[in-house]
């Protein structure tokens, strides 16, 4: 889920983070350092979107037990673009 204000398309941020679906105890479990690159995943998407004030922070980690997924929270300052 992403939460802000992101000046960019969603969708670019989602593939940014290369989460995809992640389910717990498969192929990629959840674990810090893969939470970890994706977040840099989207920092540097704004980074390279020349928003280098924004702000990326991992809000909340769900586990949904039904389809045992780990959902990500996301809140994203865009903030503004240099020139």
């Amino acid at each position: 889920m992403l939460l802000g204000d992101l000046k960019v398309d969603p969708s670019r941020v989602v593939t940014a983070t290369k989460f995809r679906r992640w389910i717990v105890n498969w192929w990629k479990p959840v674990s810090q350092l893969r939470v970890r690159q994706g977040l840099d995943g989207v920092r540097s998407l704004y980074q390279k979107e020349n928003r280098l004030e924004a702000k990326v922070v991992l809000e909340s980690m769900k586990f949904e037990p039904e389809t045992n997924q780990a959902i990500p929270t996301l809140r994203i300052d865009g903030d503004r673009a240099f020139r």
